[in-house]
């Protein structure tokens, strides 16, 4: 008689399975690995430890690992991560660690409590991670923060002092010119008359060259701070632009208007980047409007308050358009072009609108004119209205 007895140890064999995957995971894995007791004392470390430390499976077997022996970990984070794992809870932080050999390196460790079938905590695992080429990146980028602020700083320092030795001089030679001017008033002949009309001419040039690279120094360099406010822009922007600019438009023989199309006038938006923006459409408008006039137009729609300065100038081509607010560029370049100019103030123009969160569109025709639009949003302008 024979007896046959059978067991199925499919399910065991399933769960050795798993234990060799898990082990080899371990042994394998790119990271530090090791165990710890309760205590503390080290059980295991997978090969990546001891090529992380120098130190061999013998010599970190039964110690307590660097982490906490190191000096960077001090008895205060010494005493709360403790307290953290002891809860039951994962510690993650980074420090300096040191090898065998006494080189120090930085490394992300991320600990682990493991319960046993009871729920009770019996042993902690670890992960670290070499991450001392990470900190020599972060020490190169937080280096090369540094000397780029710095380089801003000195480079704003440099255009302050640099306007401060043009401006006073240039102040100097322009005083003087309207002194002269009024001085000789009819005595001096048409020449000299005209002479000293360019000289102050070229005066101004320079001064608006000097606040036009100012000015987009602050915006490049993040240095300008916008003070947004409600106010009128008639009040504040438009009657004062007309009458700046009246006098100029006179002596060009040129008429320019101001149209009121809607008492509607109270933006939300920072008020000197709005009076730049329109200082310069309208400086480009009268530099390149020959004869006719120039048209200061105020209209509203359901969402917007719009601005526009029209002229019957040279235009612009429809190719060129699309460059129109680009820096330092200009539709006739070269020393021969016509009108002078740096190319600077319609790019201005466009980072304003951007700083106000309005909107600039620009019509025109070659040898027809051109309409640059402003846009300012009256649901953003209530929007303000209704939170204050």
């Amino acid at each position: 008689c024979l007896l046959t007895i059978t067991r199925d140890i499919s399910q065991q064999y399933a769960v050795n399975e798993q234990l060799r995957k898990l082990s080899r995971a371990i042994e394998f894995s790119p990271a530090s690995i090791f165990i710890t007791d309760f205590e503390g004392n080290i059980e295991y470390v997978n090969p990546k430890y001891t090529e992380q430390t120098l130190y061999t499976l013998d010599e970190a077997i039964g110690t307590k690992p660097l982490i906490f022996q190191h000096w960077e970990v001090n008895d205060e984070k010494r005493i709360k991560m403790q307290e953290i794992l002891l809860s039951g809870s994962e510690w993650m932080d980074e420090f300096l660690n040191k090898k065998k050999n006494g080189d120090t390196f930085w490394e992300s460790v991320h600990i682990s409590p493991i319960r046993n079938s009871e729920g009770a905590i019996s042993h902690f695992i670890a992960i670290s991670e070499d991450i001392t080429e990470k900190h020599k990146y972060q020490e190169l980028l937080i280096e090369a923060k540094e000397k780029a602020e710095q380089s801003d700083m000195l480079k704003s320092e440099f255009l302050a002092q640099m306007s401060h030795e043009i401006r006073t001089p240039v102040n100097v030679i322009l005083n003087f010119t309207s002194l002269i001017k009024e001085e000789l008033g009819n005595k001096a002949g048409k020449t000299f008359t005209e002479e000293v009309k360019i000289m102050g001419s070229a005066g101004l040039r320079i001064v608006r060259t000097i606040d036009l690279i100012l000015n987009m120094s602050e915006i490049q360099t993040g240095t300008y701070k916008p003070v947004y406010k409600y106010f009128d822009i008639y009040e504040a922007i438009l009657d004062n632009i007309y009458s700046e600019f009246y006098y100029m438009a006179s002596e060009k023989q040129l008429k320019l208007n101001l149209i009121k199309n809607t008492d509607e006038g109270t933006v939300y938006a920072d008020e000197y980047s709005v009076y730049q923006i329109f200082q310069n459409l309208l400086y480009n408008a009268l530099k390149y409007t020959q004869e006719g006039k120039i048209d200061i137009i105020v209209d509203q729609s359901s969402k917007w308050l719009n601005v526009s300065i029209a002229d019957t100038g040279i235009g612009i081509s429809e190719e060129y358009i699309p460059n129109l607010f680009k820096p330092f560029t200009q539709e006739e370049q070269g020393y021969s072009r016509k009108y002078e100019g740096n190319g600077l103030g319609l790019a201005l123009v466009k980072k304003y609108c951007t700083i106000n969160n309005a909107e600039i569109s620009v019509k025109s025709k070659k040898n027809e004119g051109s309409v640059f639009t402003v846009a300012f949003s009256l649901e953003n302008t209530h929007k303000h209205e209704f939170k204050s």
